[in-house]
């Protein structure tokens, strides 16, 4: 994985994914062109996007998650209830 700052543009759907994921305190990253990983201690999500930019899977693995396809909306309720929100500093 490379950090976020170095890969190819983000999408705006990856783009909503990556700063949600940072305000709950997720680490991400990514490959060039690749999916996007977004990690904490006990989980891993990985979302894939279109070449376009639009979501197009994740899988999700953590407590009482095996390798779960999980769709955006699901995504997004994992980075919020199984996240620690990130105060402003």
């Amino acid at each position: 994985m490379v950090d976020t700052e170095t890969a190819s543009p983000l999408s705006h759907d990856a783009h909503y994914l990556v700063a949600t994921a940072g305000l709950y305190g997720w680490h991400v990253g990514r490959q060039p062109n690749g999916p996007v990983r977004l990690t904490r201690p006990g989980w891993i999500l990985t979302v894939a996007f279109h070449p376009h930019g639009e979501f197009r899977h994740g899988r999700a693995h953590g407590p009482a998650v095996e390798d779960e396809d999980v769709n955006l909306v699901e995504v997004l309720e994992i980075l919020e209830q199984c996240g620690s929100p990130v105060l402003p500093a």
